[in-house]
C-alpha cells in the first residue's frame, strides 16, 4: 500500500488581475502557475471522497473532512487497537424488518469517479462501511464510512497500489466489532488504521490460511495446506501450535460448540476429517461424507451430512463424536437434473438450530421449530409454507433476471443458505438479497430506491448495493 489521500477543502482562490503590462518572461511564469494550479484543483478532485446524491430522496454522502493516512501499512504480529466487540460473518443471516412493508426510499450514494468503469466493492457490519473503487489506472481509494445516522459519514481515506488491493467482499472476511479481517489484514473500520498481520498473509494462493474468531476473540488461523493450525491474541502471543493430523490439502468447514468449546472442522478431498478445539489445539478425526459430492448442514452443536450416492443422513457431534445414520423425511439434495433447480425443501430457521432439532426436522419431518420451509416447483416459483399449516403461498420470482434465490452448488442451482422470515410473518428474505411480501406472494422490488442492482440486506432496515454509477444505499420509507 501507498500513500493515503485525504478530501480536498476548496478551490484555491485566485490571485488578483494584473494591473499593468508585464514583460514576455513574466507573463510566461503566470501562465505556467496557472496551469499548476489548475492541475492541482483537478488532481484534488479525482482524489474527492466518492459520493452524492443520485436521485431527490436521497442524502448526500459527501462530508468535508476525515483522516488523511499516509504510509504503506505496516506488518505486525499484533494489531494495535483495542478488539471488542461481536463477530459478524459476511454470511450470516439477516432477518428483514417488517417496516419494508411500508416501501422503500435511497438514502444515501456514493459516486463513481467520472470516468472509471469498474463497480466499486464494499464490507460492512451495519454500522461502518469500507468501500473501495479504481482510482486511476495504477491505484484505488479505500475510504471508511460512518453509515449509523441514516447518512454516510466520511471517516478517512487511504490510496492502494493496484497490485495491494484487496478482495474485501471476500467470504471469508470477518468483522470483529469494527475490526475488518481480509486476507491477511486487520482494518479498523472507524479509523482506517490498519496492519498486516504476519502470521496470517498467504505467500502465494496455495498457501491460503482461514480465520477462525473463537470465544473470547482469540485468533485461530488454519492452513489450506501444512497440516497446523494455531491460535494467537490480538496482540499476536501464540496461545498454541498444533498439527491437525491431516496431509492433504484441507478445507475449513465450519465451526460448532459443544459444552462450552468451540471445534473447527477441517476436511481432505477423502473425506478424512479434522476437528480442533479453539481453546487447546487438541483434535480428533472421523472419516465422513466419502459417498461423492456431499452437503454439509451446520448445527450449533454439530453437523448433518448427506452424500449423493447415499440413501442416509450422517449426523455428528461438533467435536466428531457420536455418529449416527438415519433414512430422511427431507432429503437436502435435489432429485433434478444439474440444469434444473433444486426440488429440495430447505428449512427456515429463526437462529442456527441445535442438532436435535436439526434431526428431528430431517429425520421424522418435524417443522415445529423452523419458521416455515421453502421449496422451488421450479426457478421462476417458490412455495413457503408456514410450519404447522398444510398450504402453501406462491412466489413468483420471474422477474428475478439475476436468479438471486439460487446460487451454483455441487447439485446445481441450490436454494440460498440465507434464509429468514420478519418477526409478523409477512416478509421473507432469500439470500439476504431478495425480499418478498409474503401476503401476495410477489417481489418487493424496493421501486422507491430506483431499484438497485445486487441488493444486499446489511441491517434489518438498510439495503446496500454496489452497481457501475457507485455504492447506494435503501431504507424503509418513513
Amino acid at each position: 500500500m501507498s500513500s493515503a489521500t485525504a478530501p480536498p477543502s476548496s478551490r484555491p482562490p485566485a490571485g488578483p488581475a494584473p494591473s499593468t503590462r508585464k514583460r514576455g518572461r513574466a507573463a510566461g511564469a503566470v501562465a505556467l502557475i496557472a496551469v499548476l494550479v489548475c492541475a492541482a484543483v483537478v488532481a484534488l478532485w479525482w482524489l474527492r471522497p466518492a459520493g452524492g446524491p443520485q436521485d431527490p430522496d436521497g442524502e448526500s454522502a459527501q462530508s468535508p473532512g476525515g483522516a488523511l493516512l499516509s504510509g504503506r501499512v505496516p506488518v505486525s504480529s499484533g494489531i494495535p487497537w483495542p478488539l471488542e466487540g461481536e463477530v459478524r460473518d459476511p454470511r450470516a443471516t439477516i432477518t428483514p424488518s417488517d417496516a419494508w412493508m411500508k416501501g422503500s426510499r435511497s438514502a444515501w450514494a456514493l459516486d463513481t469517479p467520472v470516468g472509471e468503469q469498474v463497480p466499486p466493492r464494499y464490507a460492512t457490519n451495519g454500522e461502518v462501511l469500507v468501500s473501495l473503487h479504481r482510482n486511476g489506472a495504477r491505484t484505488e481509494l479505500m475510504q471508511g464510512w460512518d453509515i449509523r445516522s441514516g447518512q454516510a459519514q466520511h471517516l478517512w481515506s487511504r490510496e492502494l497500489d493496484v497490485g495491494d488491493t484487496l478482495d474485501i467482499q471476500s467470504d471469508d472476511a470477518v468483522w470483529v466489532g469494527g475490526t475488518l479481517f481480509v486476507e491477511g489484514h486487520a482494518i479498523n473500520g472507524a479509523t482506517g488504521e490498519a496492519v498486516v498481520l504476519s502470521w496470517m498473509k498467504a505467500k502465494n494462493p496455495s498457501d491460503s490460511k482461514t480465520l477462525v474468531v473463537a470465544p473470547g476473540r482469540v485468533l485461530v488461523v488454519c492452513a489450506r495446506t501444512g497440516n497446523e493450525c494455531q491460535a494467537r491474541d490480538s496482540q499476536g502471543n501464540v496461545l498454541w501450535r498444533k498439527s491437525t493430523g491431516l496431509r492433504a490439502e484441507v478445507e475449513v468447514r465450519g465451526t460448532a460448540s459443544l459444552n462450552g468449546e468451540q471445534w473447527v472442522w477441517l476436511q481432505q478431498d477423502n473425506g478424512k476429517s479434522s476437528f480442533v478445539n479453539t481453546s487447546t489445539g487438541a483434535s480428533n478425526t472421523l472419516e465422513v461424507g466419502t459417498g461423492g459430492l456431499c452437503t454439509d448442514i451446520r448445527a450449533d452443536d454439530g453437523w448433518l451430512v448427506a452424500c449423493g450416492e447415499s440413501t442416509q443422513i450422517t449426523a455428528f457431534a461438533a467435536d466428531g463424536s457420536g455418529r449416527q445414520d438415519f433414512d430422511a423425511a427431507y432429503w437436502p439434495i435435489s432429485t433434478r437434473g444439474r440444469s434444473e433447480c433444486s426440488d429440495a425443501t430447505v428449512p427456515i430457521w429463526e437462529r442456527t438450530p441445535t442438532l436435535e432439532r436439526a434431526i428431528a426436522y430431517y429425520r421424522d419431518g418435524d417443522t415445529s421449530a423452523t419458521a416455515g420451509t421453502l421449496t422451488a416447483a421450479d426457478c421462476s416459483h417458490l412455495e413457503y409454507r408456514a410450519p404447522g399449516t398444510d398450504g402453501a403461498t406462491s412466489i413468483d420470482i420471474t422477474n428475478d433476471r439475476w436468479h438471486r434465490a439460487f446460487t451454483l452448488g455441487d447439485f446445481g442451482s441450490e436454494l440460498q443458505e440465507q434464509l429468514a422470515v420478519s418477526g409478523s410473518r409477512r416478509i421473507l428474505a432469500v439470500g439476504n438479497s431478495m425480499l418478498i411480501d409474503l401476503t401476495s406472494g410477489q417481489l418487493m422490488d424496493l421501486a422507491g430506491a430506483q431499484n438497485p442492482q445486487d441488493p444486499r440486506l446489511a441491517a434489518p432496515d438498510l439495503v446496500i448495493a454496489a452497481e457501475d454509477s457507485g455504492i447506494r444505499a435503501a431504507v424503509p420509507r418513513d
